[in-house]
């Protein structure tokens, strides 16, 4: 009877001490086939300079002027240069500095004041306002041809209705208005400035009252 009650006794602890071993096991499998997800990482903060948030002023005025920006790389490193409508290039700090000569204005310096360089054709009118004491928005004047040392036209003041001729020669580098009217050119106006014969053909002669063909 003892024998049989030990039996049953020892029959029960196996059962236990597997039920005991068998749900450790499944613990262990459960446990190991759990995933661990990594936690993500944060996002980097890129912190806004001063650099990064503003924009070259050099290139920034370059464009308001018309300009274009072009890149160029030296031994000294890369630099940018300012291409103007007019064609002209100056390096981007220097041309907004102001460091840069202005062709597309045209200037010339004289004693420190910046002034238009006149045309030929406002010379010519200039010119001819002075000599008649006239204001120079009256003259009109057209020019027949202009050789670069030599010229002559015609001219005309407001109000009035017949034009003249008039003839222009360098002295000295700058011009003159030899002589102006409506009848032939005196021989002696010309005769220091060395005219063509293609532009004045003839001259009066006031000594011997004769017409000289040139």
């Amino acid at each position: 009877m003892k024998k049989n009650i030990i039996l049953v006794l020892l029959v029960v602890l196996v059962v236990i001490l597997s039920l005991v071993a068998g749900g450790l096991g499944v613990y262990v499998f459960l446990d190991k086939s759990k995933k661990v997800e990594p936690s993500p990482s944060p996002s980097p903060v890129v912190k806004e300079t001063e650099e990064t948030s503003l924009a070259n002023p050099a290139s920034v005025y370059c464009g308001e002027q018309g300009g274009t920006l072009r890149m160029e790389t030296t031994a000294e490193g890369t630099r940018g240069i300012c291409v103007l409508a007019d064609g002209t290039e100056c390096e981007e700090w220097d041309y907004f500095r102001g460091n840069c000569p202005s062709e597309t204005e045209n200037e010339i310096e004289t004693g420190g004041e910046s002034v238009s360089e006149e045309s030929d054709e406002e010379v010519f009118k200039r010119l001819m306002a002075e000599r008649h004491s006239k204001p120079i928005g009256d003259v009109q004047l057209t020019i027949g041809t202009n050789t670069g040392s030599h010229a002559n036209g015609g001219v005309k003041f407001a109000g009035e209705i017949s034009g003249a001729w008039w003839l222009a020669a360098k002295s000295g580098g700058e011009w003159v208005i030899v002589d102006d009217g409506n009848g032939t050119v005196s021989c002696a106006s010309i005769a220091p400035y060395n005219f063509p014969t293609s532009m004045v053909p003839e001259c009066w002669d006031e000594a011997s009252m004769t017409l000289i063909t040139r």
